[in-house]
């Protein structure tokens, strides 16, 4: 009998030439009838020479034509490859597609203290939860869509213990982003996103605000070293009587510096230009705004890598409303502390009752709202991977004016959170 060993190792080799991706496909099946025509010359020289000798044979019967099994010719092993490679790139193409979306999300579990002066004190339990869905639809294009717990712009927290009635869930984010020149020359987003300029601090918007507009960036989130910028035109309110409906633009510049190392200085500023706020609702006061808004910010933050064991940076807030004749300004100290796997973080600021609209500011600081200040303390721990715990004192005033002259009345809030992300 012939022993094929040989046969079947050229066979495999052969097989391994099989191209991955389909667009090599014309090019690759020349070069395999070219391969095949070669390897099969040599199985044959191969099969020759080990044959066995005739003094070692043994007898055999004679076997007829119709029994010989006829060997494929050239040209159906050639479609047969052909076929697998089409299964192959089919394959690779859904794999490839899967590998371009990605699924993000997070649950936190709060537990929340507020003891606002002439109040009731209030101990609630809070859940926030988000998800969403982001893909890299060709090589310059995004999109996104994602859903959080609760329905207000300045918070996705919802509060248990409603009869366990379901939570309600809104859009968060619906965006599609382009990038045609590049990610390197920035990239234009339209629709319902994250926000897109850079902020150290919530003085001016609450972390869970999402922004509805149109918004070109470059380097927005300083990611890299140099200059960051942000130029957008932004949709707030249309539900109004009014002839006109209310929009923002706004833009952001600043630069990243190093210094050395292990240190560096952040610095920007940003304008925000609302049209003719004061005919317009105010969702916060649930009454018309008192002022229209032109709001400039500066921001600078210092940082140090490896002081030690630890890494510190220092920041600093503030912004005017040029349109408010009185109670327009805000300003933010703090410093930021950090380990492998903790990090405190300590401001105090002042925000006036007029300096920004009421409705986007931080919903933990005093309950939201403006014209407030205070203290504001900080800590997270990792407690393992994707799980992480947190606490935060705030110690806050409402001020005067916006009490309506009764006085400045002490708001003190304690968060205790439990986040797992994914």
């Amino acid at each position: 009998m012939k022993r094929r060993r040989p046969a079947a190792l050229a066979l495999l080799a052969l097989l391994a030439t099989v191209p991955a991706h389909a667009d090599e496909r014309s090019d690759e099946i020349a070069e395999l009838r070219r391969q095949i025509a070669l390897l099969t010359r040599r199985i044959d020289q191969l099969e020759h020479q080990q044959a066995p000798r005739p003094e070692e044979a043994t007898p055999r019967r004679n076997v007829t034509a119709a029994e010989t099994p006829a060997a494929p010719s050239l040209e159906r092993r050639v479609a047969d490859l052909e076929r697998t490679v089409d299964g192959n790139s089919n394959v690779l193409a859904k794999a490839e597609w899967i590998d371009r979306i990605k699924i993000k999300g997070d649950v936190r579990y709060r537990f929340e203290h507020i003891d606002a002066e002439h109040q009731t004190v209030k101990n609630r339990q809070r859940i926030r939860a988000r998800l969403g869905v982001f893909a890299d639809v060709n090589d310059w294009v995004t999109a996104g869509f994602a859903v959080r717990t609760g329905d207000k712009a300045n918070s996705g927290n919802v509060t248990i213990g409603e009869h366990w009635d379901g939570f309600k869930l809104s859009v968060s984010q619906a965006y599609v982003g382009l990038a045609p020149l590049e990610e390197k020359y920035g990239n234009l987003t339209l629709g319902k996103f994250k926000q897109p300029w850079k902020n150290l601090s919530t003085l001016l918007w609450d972390g869970d605000l999402n922004p509805e507009g149109i918004v070109y960036g470059y380097n927005a989130k300083a990611k890299k070293d140099g200059l960051f910028a942000t130029a957008g035109g932004y949709r707030v309110a249309e539900d109004s009587g009014s002839a006109h409906d209310l929009s923002l633009a706004g833009a952001q510049a600043g630069y990243r510096l190093p210094l050395g190392e292990k240190s560096q200085l952040l610095a920007g500023g940003s304008f925000y230009y609302y049209g003719d706020a004061t005919d317009f609702y105010d969702p916060a006061y649930k009454q018309s705004y008192a002022e229209d808004f032109r709001v400039g910010q500066a921001f600078a933050e210092l940082s140090f890598k490896d002081v030690g064991p630890v890494n510190v940076a220092f920041f600093g807030d503030a912004a005017e409303n040029f349109a408010a004749d009185a109670n327009a300004g805000a300003y933010l100290a703090g410093i930021k502390i950090s380990g492998d796997k903790w990090s405190v973080k300590y401001d105090y600021r002042v925000l006036g009752l007029n300096a920004i609209p009421a409705y986007f500011s931080d919903s933990d600081f005093a309950e939201g709202g403006t014209g407030t200040s205070g203290h504001y303390l900080k800590a997270k721990y990792d407690l393992a991977k994707h799980l992480s715990a947190g606490i935060s004192y705030i110690a806050a005033k409402r001020d005067d004016d916006r009490t309506g002259g009764n006085g400045d009345l002490e708001v003190n809030t304690l968060l205790l959170d439990l986040m797992a992300g994914f």
